[in-house]
């Protein structure tokens, strides 16, 4: 079994949107960019092939799924006590793409550590959850 500070890593990774892979029985953590073999580098291509090949040994940590982190979205916009910066967030989430529209708000609004900071011990739960 990993420890907190492992889980920890892997929620971090996981909310970087990387796939996370835990080995059964030496608890190895592998965390590759959510990419094809043609895009990843060398060494990612590498371990990728690696973990491909012998998925028997390895535990995939999934991310949370998206409805969970529309729902930390939302929970993060309603705790924002600034009124214009969460009407801002709110609008964001209501339109068209608010995945992506949230994170231009996000990062326009100088909001970024805020937002790691708030959903890191949700991804926390999710790693824990899996585990």
């Amino acid at each position: 079994m990993i420890n907190e500070k492992q889980i920890a890593e892997v929620a971090e990774e996981l909310t970087k949107g990387k796939r996370c892979y835990i080995h059964n029985s030496s608890n190895e953590i592998i965390c590759l960019l959510n990419k094809s073999d043609d895009e990843l580098g060398e060494e990612d291509a590498k371990l990728n092939a690696h973990v491909q090949a012998s998925l028997e040994d390895y535990k995939e940590v999934l991310p949370p799924s998206s409805t969970l982190v529309f729902k930390m979205m939302d929970a993060f916009t309603a705790s924002i006590e600034d009124f214009e910066k969460q009407s801002e967030l709110m609008q964001a989430l209501s339109f068209e793409q608010p995945f992506a529209n949230f994170r231009t708000k996000v990062f326009r609004l100088k909001m970024e550590q805020e937002w790691n900071d708030f959903r890191l011990p949700k991804f926390i739960e999710v790693v824990k959850k899996q585990l």
